[in-house]
């Protein structure tokens, strides 16, 4: 074993592992100052003495100590692993050495090697290495600290020799640049033969910095330390408060920016006189829903979602090049469409030929080539084609594998009306044995049988139906009318959808009434349902009711939804699209989307149905103003009309002049440095508190609690917890936690919580410390920000914690 740089290890013992056998070749191991090397005795225990050059000190003045302690070489490479390539050397005997380099830690090594000849008969060696010295000092270092801290940091001193020593231990903190001392304490010490004891250092007035901690500890004729890294936090944390803004109406509006430079006592922040004011603002957001269209119009996978969704995509993004009059390169701009007309085109063959593959003889889709047909997956794609086609017109690309769909779905509804049928004759059968003829049983249809009326009803193939197929239909519409009860807002709006297209106004309006019972306004989110009722799930959160409600709004004449709705309500349709509308624009603002190509096809769907005109809005006709001087607004003409500004010091008033109705949106960000004890909390759409459990001292374990509240459904939220220097993760390895549904990663001094999805509600997460350390400590403040959208966060300060033996 070769010394590294540093200290001098007095002796290394090898423990041979039981499942060597004792004949085993001997190895022998080299070190850089070493007196005697092991004889190649088939003993199980050997010691090969490293001797360390000491010089003699029976104690003295304080200068002679210090002096004396000054000399002492520390440990500094305290690696867990010594990892080497072997260069092996036999002699005669067939005795092998192997030389490699050991960390500097005191502590029990496991050797391990695998040896294997040009036969691949191989054979395991596994032995132990102690590498100790009379006297060991092991400092208990906390992972940082804060300014202001009052910490204690306590170090171990072990005898392993079999009499009593006793000598001095001295920690010193120096510049970790300039390696001049900046504390220092030494205290005397006495330890029973192989035993140990703990010394402590109260260590605080540390400022901002990195710094370098020695602890070392002499006596007569050894000597040890070890040298640590110590890096002290700031006791200021970078604050960014934020102001979402959301627009819908012409006019100069005013906001007030002073409280965003506030601390928790309601005063102006200390620190505000270095502070950054940046303001984003986006003219015409409409154009972010088309942003969602590029993540599924160059298809990975080649399953008939993703190749019907592509085909929608290019296919509407054609028509979009169409009916605006802006150019590729601002359609390139607003949503990530480069490509010209004709290549999209391109693109639609090819996913169409490819398409055209998974339909089978019958009509049906295959999920993947080589699959059976599926009824879910060609419910699926011919809703897709439908949907598009009402946007763009019948398509004669996909026509025959619409037509093909539909003639099998019309033969899978046949069979489902047909058992239902029986299973309701044998059941009044029953009935009428039983003198219960009122009672008779009442089948209900399928969720697919529901989809397969919606999917005539939007092709126009209702009309064209014969005998039997318009009889099946007409059985399900009369079950559809007496099922206003039973179904969820998604199903009332399919529903109205399905009746109205049929020409049963009243019920349809029926169904929209109770709809209308169930939404909820509010000025910055638009329209939506906010109820059990509304279909909901992780992955798609409450995207397919809002679609379904809007297309009923729309399948309806605006005379029939005015009978409809209540005289209270007094809004009308096109303003209860519009604030649906807005509330699908806002989803938006806070998710992705971009694993979903339904949810993606869908949106869009309803966002671009009687909207189109929204498309051609002047970009640059918003007057933007922080404390009465103008913004420079982008000067090209691109139609999503983004604009980003930064501004050193402070703003007390931005003012917006806006030229249109329609949504835009902003937002403000406030940047500047703050004393922990003084951050305020915050809350802009997410709010979060945090809870130490109990009161605690050196060695217990504490529970943090973090509730976090969030306004609306949210993608990519990052929550941080920043610890006090005294706290030490119980779990230190990080992954997901399927019981908090998020991932959780510990950091030196913070554990961060990741997201994927946050949806509307209170989340409750926790996390478990061990208490190291006494003394008097701060921690960082906690915060949660969704990083797809970081103006909405929120923010609680920090703590105190008084830690006592």
């Amino acid at each position: 074993m070769e010394r590294s740089s540093g200290g001098t290890v007095e002796a290394v013992r090898i423990k041979k592992d039981e499942l060597v056998k004792e004949e085993a070749k001997v190895i022998r191991i080299f070190g850089s100052k070493m007196t005697r090397v092991g004889a190649a005795a088939p003993s199980a225990n050997k010691v090969f003495d490293v001797v360390e050059e000491m010089p003699q000190f029976a104690g003295g003045s304080g200068s002679d100590v210090g002096q004396y302690l000054d000399n002492v070489q520390v440990r500094e490479n305290l690696n867990e692993t010594a990892f080497f390539y072997p260069a092996l050397e036999s002699d005669n005997n067939g005795n092998v050495a192997i030389r490699f380099t050991l960390p500097e830690s005191v502590t029990t090594w496991k050797f391990m090697g695998l040896a294997h000849d040009k036969e691949m008969r191989n054979g395991l060696l596994v032995d132990e290495a102690v590498a100790q010295k009379t006297v060991m000092v092991q400092p208990n270092m906390p992972r940082f600290l804060r300014e202001g801290d009052k910490a204690t940091i306590v170090a171990k001193l072990s005898n392993t020799s079999d009499k009593k020593v006793s000598g001095n231990v001295r920690m010193q903190i120096l510049d970790a640049e300039t390696q001049k001392v900046v504390w220092q304490k030494t205290q005397n010490y006495s330890i029973n033969a192989e035993g140990s004891a703990t010394v402590s250092f109260d260590v605080q007035g540390l400022k901002e910095g990195v710094y370098i901690n020695k602890v070392v500890a002499a006596g007569n004729g050894y000597s040890d330390g070890e040298q640590h890294y110590l890096p002290v936090l700031s006791d200021r944390e970078l604050v960014v408060n934020t102001l979402p803004i959301t627009l819908h109406q012409q006019g100069e509006q005013n906001f007030d920016l002073s409280k965003l430079f506030l601390d928790k006592e309601g005063k102006q922040a200390k620190g505000t006189e270095e502070a950054k004011v940046t303001v984003e603002y986006t003219n015409n957001p409409s154009w972010l829903m088309l942003k969602a269209l590029p993540s599924i119009s160059n298809p990975t996978e080649e399953d008939a979602l993703s190749l019907m969704a592509a085909i929608y995509a290019n296919t509407l993004s054609r028509h979009i090049q169409k009916i605006t009059n802006v150019n590729a390169k601002d359609i390139d701009d607003a949503s990530g469409l480069t490509s010209a007309s004709d290549t999209l085109l391109t693109k639609v063959n090819k996913y169409v030929a490819l398409l055209k593959k998974l339909q089978n003889k019958d009509g049906s889709f295959s999920w993947w080539k080589g699959m059976s047909g599926s009824r879910y997956m060609t419910t699926a794609v011919a809703e897709m084609m439908v949907r598009l086609n009402a946007i763009v017109g019948r398509q004669s690309s996909t026509a025959s594998m619409l037509s093909g769909a539909i003639d099998y779905l019309r033969q899978q509804t046949a069979r489902e009306v047909k058992t239902m049928k029986e299973d309701e004759a044998k059941a009044a059968q029953k009935a009428a044995r039983n003198g219960k003829k009122g009672e008779a049983y009442q089948a209900t249809p399928s969720e697919m049988a529901l989809h397969y009326l919606y999917i005539v009803a939007m092709d126009g193939t209702c009309v064209k139906l014969k005998a039997p197929a318009l009889n099946d239909m007409d059985y399900l519409l009369g079950k559809l009318k007496k099922m206003t009860g039973s179904l969820t807002i998604y199903g009332k709006a399919k529903a109205a959808v399905i009746l109205a297209l049929n020409y049963d106004y009243k019920t349809a309006a029926d169904y929209l009434k109770s709809m209308e019972e169930y939404s909820v306004y509010r000025e910055d989110m638009g329209r939506y349902y906010d109820t059990r009722k509304a279909y909901y799930s992780w992955r798609n959160y409450k995207i397919p009711t809002e679609v379904a409600a809007i297309e009923a709004l729309q399948a309806l004449d605006a005379q029939t939804i005015s009978a409809s709705l209540s005289a209270s309500s007094a809004i009308s349709k096109q303003q209860t699209i519009e604030e649906m509308q807005r509330w699908l624009l806002m989803s938006k603002r806070t998710q992705e989307w971009k694993d979903n190509p339904v949810n993606v096809v869908d949106a869009v769907y309803a966002f671009m149905q009687g909207n189109e005109k929204n498309w051609n809005r002047q970009a640059d006709n918003a007057i933007l103003k922080l404390d009465g001087k103008t913004l420079p607004m982008p000067k090209d003409s691109t139609t999503l009309a983004y604009v980003k500004t930064e501004r050193a010091g402070m703003a007390t008033q931005l003012s917006i002049d806006k030229k249109s109705d329609y949504t835009s949106w902003g937002a403000v960000y406030a940047e500047f440095k703050q004393p922990i004890s003084e951050i305020a909390n915050a809350e802009s759409g997410i709010k979060v508190t945090r809870k130490v459990t109990s009161k605690a001292q050196v060695g217990d374990k504490v529970k943090v609690v973090l509730t976090i509240v969030a306004d609306r459904d949210y993608d990519f939220v990052k929550v941080i917890d920043r610890r006090a220097a005294c706290l030490e993760p119980v779990n230190q390895l990080s992954g997901y936690q399927w019981g908090m549904g998020c991932y959780v990663a510990p950091h030196d001094d913070a554990t961060n919580f990741y997201f994927d999805r946050l949806s509307k509600g209170k989340h409750v997460v926790e996390i478990e410390y061990f208490v190291d350390r006494q003394g008097e400590y701060q921690s960082g403040s906690c915060s949660a920000q969704c990083t797809y959208s970081p103006e909405f966060c929120g923010r609680e300060g920090g703590y105190q914690l008084r830690i006592n033996n």
